[in-house]
């Protein structure tokens, strides 16, 4: 249940900074300046982004290493069939 938390969390914050992303692609710097002001600050703070998406992937990362050390990847036997079945 904690792997699902963690992974929904990243999910939530890169999904926030592809948000803020977006809003500071789109060239309305000054209306967003001027109509939403805290809009504005949490858009522009960049160093914040930045280690939101560093600490996204960062743990992203960290849920695909713990996946692929799991027990799936153990090799299993094919039983041939048996012709007594027919």
């Amino acid at each position: 249940m904690d792997k699902w938390l963690e992974f929904i969390f990243v999910v939530v914050v890169f999904g926030f900074v592809l948000f803020l992303e977006f809003l500071d692609w789109q060239g309305r710097a000054e209306i967003i300046e001027s109509k939403y002001p805290r809009l504005w600050k949490l858009v522009n703070n960049r160093p914040a982004r930045f280690l939101l998406m560093v600490l996204a992937i960062g743990l992203l990362i960290k849920d695909f290493k713990d996946a692929t050390a799991g027990e799936w990847l153990q090799s299993f036997v094919i039983q041939p069939l048996s012709l007594h079945t027919l």
